[in-house]
Parts: C-alpha cells; sequence; structure tokens
C-alpha cells in the first residue's frame, strides 16, 4: 500500500488534464496544504481552490516530481483529480505537517509519546535532511521549504518527515552553470 511504487502512468491525470485548473477563480489562491478533503484507501486527498495561477504552480509540480521518482523521503503524489470546484492533488497519507506539530496543541501529545525518546526526535530531523539532500543530489531546489512542506508519515514504526509542495520548485540546472561560469563549482 504506502510502499507501493507508482508509475507516471499510474497516476490519476497528466499535463494536459491540469488545463481545467485555469479557469476564473474565485480570487483565492492556495497550496497543496490548504484544506484535507479525504482519505481513500492508499490515498489521501488535498484539495486545491481554483486560481490562475494553479495550472502554472501544477504543472511546475508535476514536472518536479517526474525528476525527483520515488524516494522514501519524498511525500509521494499519486496525481491529479479536478472535481469540478476544486482540482485536488493526490497524496500518500500522513498525519501532521511539521507545522501541525509545532503549533497545534492537539499534537502536543505526539511529544510525549512517539517523540519521547531522543533518537525518534534524531531520526525524524535525519529523515527531512536526508529528504533535502535527494532533492539537491536531483538537482531541484524546492524554494519554499518551510515546516508546512514536511508532512509526517507514521511507517516502521517510527514517525519519518518527508518533503512534499513542491509548487514552487526549480531545476538548479541553470543556476548551476551560471556559477561554473562565474569560477564557482
Amino acid at each position: 500500500m504506502l510502499n507501493k511504487n507508482w508509475s507516471r502512468s499510474e497516476w490519476s491525470c497528466s499535463l494536459s488534464a491540469l488545463s481545467e485548473a485555469s479557469k476564473p477563480s474565485t480570487g483565492q489562491s492556495s497550496t497543496a496544504q490548504d484544506l484535507v478533503d479525504e482519505v481513500k484507501g492508499d490515498v489521501l486527498s488535498i484539495s486545491l481552490v481554483r486560481a490562475k495561477e494553479d495550472k502554472t504552480l501544477l504543472e511546475n509540480e508535476y514536472l518536479r516530481l517526474g525528476l525527483l521518482g520515488n524516494s522514501k523521503n519524498i511525500l509521494q503524489h499519486r496525481g491529479y483529480e479536478d472535481r469540478g470546484e476544486s482540482l485536488v492533488s493526490l497524496v500518500e497519507p500522513y498525519m501532521y505537517t511539521l507545522e501541525d506539530l509545532i503549533k497545534n496543541q492537539s499534537c502536543n501529545n505526539m511529544w510525549d509519546t512517539v517523540l519521547k525518546p531522543k533518537s525518534a526526535r534524531i531520526d525524524l530531523l535525519k529523515s527531512i535532511v536526508d529528504g533535502l539532500l535527494e532533492i539537491h543530489s536531483k538537482l531541484v531546489i524546492h524554494r519554499s521549504l518551510d515546516p508546512a512542506s514536511i508532512y509526517l508519515v507514521y511507517e516502521e514504526n517510527k514517525l519519518v518527515g518527508k518533503i512534499g509542495n513542491f509548487l514552487y520548485s526549480a531545476s538548479a540546472c541553470p543556476y548551476q552553470r551560471r556559477l561554473e561560469k562565474q569560477g564557482y563549482s
């Protein structure tokens, strides 16, 4: 279920299906973690409010996820689904974002249970750093990495931090070439 390797052909839609996201907006913009919609089996749906810029952002995210492939430290996307009034990003189930864990009082029991041992907190931080190393090794720059972009997934009897929300990400290739021309390596 969670560990299934999903190929692009199994994603629920392609870039052409994302063109629906360019319909007139309600004036609101959102990112993938704004509104959790529902859970279906091993897929969590996150609603996206339609906005003009959503199409470009989602195409960008789709391209970056293609570069990243399947990684244990990247939140796995299953695709996108158009539901009329909202566009939905389908991702693997997660418990909270790191922001939820830090700010939300209802998550505080996590600090006293799952994350009580110091080794559990170190493992969580290590999984986040490993995800960042994985992204950079594939020449992708996240550009909006914050606690809301770190999703906490419980697997193999521990809490793992997975990086998600690649809406604003970029390829490092143009930047890398520019730096090399200026004498940096």
